[in-house]
């Protein structure tokens, strides 16, 4: 099965919502945020999610008309972006759909020449981990409480895109 990767964009706000619910519904220990919360967020919020900036992005991944999947960067203000939101839902899992979105959230911050790539997974959560190890991504030694549950734990990782020469900085958007 082949899937089609995309950017958001403002105009995708309801799928954007719809995807992130049915991920925080599917998933909510993978999340630092809640179902709950996100189901009082207002159109201008989602609008405002889906259109991105300079160095924030979200990516949604297709099987033919249905979004199975989705992944972003967010600027972290300091030069760097967390990878965020990595969600599949169940049936698509373990088809390189996450490597995918990965991939086009590794694309665009390469793009905007961004170096450095974080993110935060959740112990236990051994399948994401391996991904993100498999991409480049090396553990920190930062670890916290999970936002949306206090009682788990995550752990930081982290990648440098210059040390991957099949991301060259301000190369673009694949």
């Amino acid at each position: 099965m082949s899937y089609l990767v995309r950017a958001l964009a403002e105009d995708d706000w309801a799928l954007l919502r719809a995807v992130r619910l049915q991920a925080l519904a599917d998933a909510p220990t993978a999340f630092g945020s809640t179902l709950t919360r996100e189901q009082a967020f207002t159109e201008e919020a989602w609008r405002l999610r889906a259109r991105g900036s300079a160095a924030t992005r979200l990516f949604i991944a297709w099987s033919e008309r249905t979004a199975v999947g989705i992944a972003g960067v967010y600027d972290e203000g300091d030069g760097s972006v967390q990878l965020v939101s990595v969600w599949v839902s169940a049936e698509h899992r373990r088809r390189g759909v996450a490597r995918q979105l990965t991939m086009a959230a590794l694309r665009f911050a390469a793009a905007q020449n961004i170096d450095v790539v974080r993110l935060w997974v959740t112990d236990g959560n051994s399948s994401a981990r391996t991904l993100y190890e498999s991409l480049g991504f090396a553990v920190t030694g930062n670890r916290q409480p999970l936002p949306s549950d206090p009682a788990l734990e995550e752990r930081e990782l982290q990648v440098r895109l210059s040390a991957r020469p099949d991301l060259p900085a301000g190369a673009g958007p694949a």
